[in-house]
């Protein structure tokens, strides 16, 4: 393997490993705060979700983070999505059918101190549908269809 391979490989381990602080004054304590992070569902090499534009609390999270540190209380999780969906189940056609919708969603939920949250999001026909979890006990806080203009009719 190739040192720029490896080098790579370590940079992406190394800042996306460690979740931002979006509070003011001095680092608390896990225990403390509540930890938020996003998961989009990706079925297969050509079917999947993708995720840009990603903010808490209208802080914007990079790509490269694992999620962010916020103080327990109300929050605004939004994002912008893009569901790709490929149907190949026709054995006898050459091409198979390709279709995507994009569009924009926001949930509101309140954490708890030493909680973890996951935004969970997963694409359908109608757009894209997404959840706040809470991790521990798989408790979902928020949940919301995210409609996109529809391009599947």
């Amino acid at each position: 393997m190739s040192f720029r391979i490896i080098a790579f490989c370590m940079l992406i381990i190394i800042t996306g490993s460690c979740a931002r602080h979006l509070y003011q004054g001095v680092e608390l304590p896990p225990e403390q705060t509540s930890r938020i992070y996003f998961s989009a569902e990706q079925y297969s090499q050509h079917n999947g979700v993708s995720l840009s534009n990603m903010e808490i609390d209208n802080q914007s999270l990079e790509l490269l983070d694992a999620g962010a540190y916020v103080l327990p209380g109300k929050h605004t999780v939004s994002f912008d999505f893009r569901y790709n969906y490929e149907d190949c189940r026709y054995l006898f056609r050459e091409d198979c059918l390709f279709s995507s919708s994009s569009g924009s969603c926001s949930l509101d939920f309140e954490s708890d101190p030493g909680k973890e949250y996951k935004v969970s999001v997963w694409g359908h026909e109608s757009g894209a549908s997404a959840m706040v979890i809470e991790t521990e006990t798989y408790r979902a806080v928020s949940n919301k269809g995210c409609p996109s203009p529809s391009i599947w009719d």
